[in-house]
C-alpha cells in the first residue's frame, strides 16, 4: 500500500521513500539499519554506493583495486577497512575520481581505518583516519 500526500507518493509499495525537494526538520537523530560487509578481502572490489551508504571490508589480505557503484545522488559516504590483527600489509588502489583532502591514505596493519566520502555527483572528495 502506497502512502500519499497531496496526491504525491510518499511511500511505495517498495517501502522507497520520495520526498523531491522536501526540508526534513526537527529529527533528533537519523540512523541506519545496516551497513554492508565486503567480504572479498583481495583482488578487484565493487563497492555499490547505491545501495548502502556505510560499507566495511573486512580483513584485507592482499592488493585491492576498489571499483564505485555510485550512489544515486550528491551524498555522504563511509568505508570503514577492519584489520582484526591478523592481516597483511595491504596495497589499495582507488578510482580515478576519489580526491584525498590534503594527502593520500595509506593502510595500517592490524588497524581500523574510517574513511569519509563527499559524493558531488561526479568525484569522491575524501578524508580518512587510521586508529592509533
Amino acid at each position: 500500500m502506497a502512502i500519499q500526500v497531496s496526491g504525491t507518493t510518499v511511500i511505495d509499495d517498495s517501502r522507497n521513500v520520495t520526498l523531491g525537494n522536501t526540508n526534513i526538520t526537527g529529527i533528533k537523530t537519523a540512523t541506519f539499519n545496516s551497513q554492508n560487509t565486503i567480504a572479498t578481502t583481495t583482488g578487484a572490489i565493487t563497492v555499490d554506493w547505491s545501495t548502502f551508504q556505510n560499507q566495511k571490508q573486512t580483513e584485507p589480505t592482499g592488493s585491492i583495486t576498489y571499483t564505485f557503484t555510485a550512489p544515486l545522488g550528491p551524498c555522504h559516504l563511509q568505508l570503514i577497512i577492519d584489520s582484526d590483527g591478523t592481516s597483511t600489509p595491504q596495497t589499495i588502489t582507488w578510482p580515478g575520481t576519489v580526491v584525498w583532502l590534503g594527502s593520500t591514505w595509506a593502510g595500517v596493519v592490524n588497524k581500523k581505518a574510517v574513511i569519509n566520502f563527499w559524493y558531488d555527483g561526479t568525484s569522491y572528495f575524501v578524508i580518512g583516519s587510521n586508529q592509533v
